[in-house]
C-alpha cells in the first residue's frame, strides 16, 4: 500500500497540511503516516542546555508538546475514517522528516508552509523550503490559510 507521509507542529500550517494529506490518503486508498519534530531546546551557537536544571523541564515540555500534537493529529485522521500512524522524531525537522519519509518508502510528503516572506525566511530558515530539497519522494508544500482581517489588524 502507497504511504502518505504528514508532517505537523500542531500550527495552522500544520493542521492544513494534515487537513491536505488526510484528504489525498482517503482519495488515493494511501496510508497515512504522521510525524512531528521536536527540537532540543538550544542555547547559543546551536549548543544544547544539556548542563542546565532547566533543561529537563525545557526538554519535557518540547517533547510533551509534539506527543499532544501528534495525538490531536491522530484523532482528525481516525475521525475521517482513516488508520493512521505516528512518527515522533528529534533533531532537525527538515532531516528527519526526510529519513522518515525515506525510511516508509513515501509515495508523497505533505509539509505546510507558513509563508513569512523573504526576510524572515532569512532569517528563522523554512523546513518546508529544506524538505523540497532532501525529499527523495514528491513533496506538496501546504501554505497556511490567511488570518482574517480582524486577526491581522489586532497583531498589527
Amino acid at each position: 500500500m502507497d504511504t502518505i507521509v504528514v508532517a505537523t507542529d500542531g500550527s495552522r500550517a500544520g493542521s492544513q497540511a494534515l487537513a491536505e494529506a488526510i484528504g489525498l490518503a482517503r482519495a488515493l486508498a494511501c496510508r497515512l503516516l504522521i510525524v512531528t519534530v521536536w527540537r532540543p531546546v538550544q542555547g547559543d551557537f546551536g549548543l544544547p542546555y544539556s548542563n542546565l536544571p532547566v533543561a529537563t523541564e525545557l526538554v519535557e515540555a518540547e517533547r510533551g508538546h509534539a506527543e499532544l500534537t501528534l495525538a490531536d493529529a491522530k484523532a482528525a485522521a481516525e475521525r475521517a475514517g482513516l488508520k493512521v500512524e505516528t512518527a515522533i522524531r528529534s533533531g532537525d525537522p527538515a532531516i528527519e522528516i526526510c529519513r522518515l519519509a525515506d525510511a516508509e518508502q513515501a509515495t508523497l510528503l505533505v509539509i505546510g508552509s507558513h509563508g513569512h516572506g523573504v526576510m524572515l525566511t532569512v532569517l528563522l530558515g523554512s523546513v518546508s523550503a529544506a524538505v523540497l530539497h532532501r525529499a527523495t519522494c514528491p513533496v506538496v508544500v501546504v501554505r497556511a490559510p490567511a488570518e482574517p482581517e480582524s486577526t491581522q489588524a489586532a497583531t498589527a
